[in-house]
């Protein structure tokens, strides 16, 4: 069975939403105000601006939401073709370049050693609880390229039991 792809809530979505919704109301207003120009001469000039303005703005956003979706469309692809190798968890660690209401997140860390004998590291997308104790297993399974590791899924959803936040 396949894992269902959890990716989270990226940078990159948040700023495109926030940049489209943005872009659309400004646009909006420019085209508001264009329709008015008729009658003076500040009104074509401001609906120049806020549309320019907007238009900006929302193509900056649409262009950050084609980025993450892509990039979890990839990802999709890396898991549908359906090679994994299993990688030993070597560590637990707390992701200090994340900040969420004064909390880190955690990440797990796991290990690959391939024929030629160079160790791969890959590490998990943030989880919000200390997972150490709630692993079933010491190995989990990586989705990959077999031809290029720097793409990659780890499903931790297989080792981890499902936990709901109250």
């Amino acid at each position: 069975m396949k894992p269902k792809i959890k990716t989270g809530i990226s940078a990159i979505m948040i700023i495109g939403w926030i940049f489209a919704g943005l872009g659309s109301a400004f646009l909006i207003m420019g085209i508001l105000f264009l329709t008015q120009s008729g009658k003076e001469e500040a009104f074509k000039m401001l609906g120049l601006i806020f549309g320019g303005t907007g238009l900006f703005f929302f193509l900056i956003g649409v262009i950050f939401l084609i980025l993450h979706y892509n990039n979890k469309s990839s990802l999709k692809k890396i898991v549908d073709n359906g090679y994994y190798i299993m990688a030993e968890i070597s560590n637990i660690d707390m992701n200090y370049n994340v900040n969420v209401n004064g909390r880190c997140p955690y990440v797990i860390y796991a290990r690959y050693q391939d024929m030629n004998g160079c160790i791969h590291t890959f590490h998990s997308r943030n989880i919000f609880f200390y997972p150490a104790g709630m692993m079933k297993n010491n190995m989990v399974k990586i989705y990959t390229r077999p031809d290029n590791f720097k793409k990659y899924y780890m499903d931790i959803d297989e080792i981890l039991p499902e936990v709901q936040m109250h």
